[in-house]
């Protein structure tokens, strides 16, 4: 008790700076009650006013607050969507690169040979038409609607080994996407879909691997000065990619910088609304203690 009227006296009001702006009738030194009740209640109306105005900042720096945070939100997406178009595109330059390779130092014997899809659809129904000729088909109408098929068959065996990598890697693209955006609609969870993106990889290492073997690459990859002018075309396009995600990490640093001020300073403007609190508090003590006087 003699330590919260000692936190209270005239002096301590004066500290607040409130005497001057609100001076009290009667002397410094005078124990009456009433006078000591007067202090308190003009030192609790100050206080108030104090945290009204640190709600009040504490308000508009949440808002700041939630102003940064939504800017960062739009920058990070921008970075990941800037990161998925450079994984995209990297693939396919490094199978235009193979391409190039293959060409440069190649066996003029491997040269105008078809291409064997690396997919092994094409082929097992190229098969099954084969089967059907020799096995199932009874009569000529029949016989010559297969042989018909095993045409049509034939030519869509024709497919470079370029457009079959860039459809793989479309389909890893494309779940990779799934795993970072997913939806409601997505079927499976993070380990089907890695395990999807694993067996597609390992058709993809086996299709180079086929095609470098049996040399049945040429026919339809295009001439080599074409490849180099597609494959300039392409670098430009992900050297742009890289710049333009060059550019946004100072942006991203920038803002991160300013959430943490801002955080600071609703931190310190919490403490400072704590102790006002605190202050009030004691003040209405002090003031109860001496009305039971």
């Amino acid at each position: 008790m003699e330590v919260l009227e000692a936190s209270f006296t005239t002096t301590s009001l004066a500290n607040e700076g409130e005497l001057a702006a609100n001076p009290i009738n009667g002397s410094a030194n005078d124990p009456d009650s009433r006078f000591r009740i007067e202090e308190a209640k003009i030192l609790i109306k100050s206080i108030y006013r104090r945290r009204f105005d640190v709600d009040k900042k504490i308000a508009e720096r949440r808002s700041d607050r939630e102003e940064v945070l939504s800017r960062l939100r739009i920058l990070h997406e921008s970075e990941k969507r800037l990161k998925y178009d450079m994984v995209w595109r990297i693939k396919p330059q490094e199978h235009l690169q193979l391409a190039l390779d293959k060409l440069s130092f190649a066996n003029s014997a491997y040269q105008d040979r078809e291409i064997n899809s690396c997919l092994v659809a094409d082929d097992i129904n190229y098969r099954n038409l084969n089967f059907k000729m020799l096995h199932v088909s009874k009569n000529l109408a029949s016989e010559k609607k297969i042989l018909r098929e095993i045409k049509a068959s034939e030519k869509g065996k024709i497919v470079s080994l370029w457009s079959s990598l860039t459809e793989i890697d479309n389909s890893i693209c494309r779940l990779r996407y799934t795993r970072c955006y997913p939806s409601r609609d997505s079927a499976g969870g993070d380990k089907q879909k890695l395990k999807e993106m694993k067996q597609l990889e390992i058709a993809r290492e086996k299709a180079v691997a086929n095609a470098s073997v049996k040399g049945k690459i040429w026919n339809s990859l295009g001439t080599k000065k074409a490849l180099q002018e597609e494959f300039k075309i392409k670098d430009k396009e992900l050297e742009d990619i890289k710049k333009e995600h060059l550019l946004l990490k100072p942006d991203i640093k920038k803002a991160d910088k300013e959430l943490q001020r801002v955080e600071k300073d609703i931190i310190s403007l919490q403490h400072q609304l704590t102790h006002l609190r605190r202050r009030m508090e004691e003040a209405y003590q002090h003031i109860v203690l001496l009305q039971k006087e």
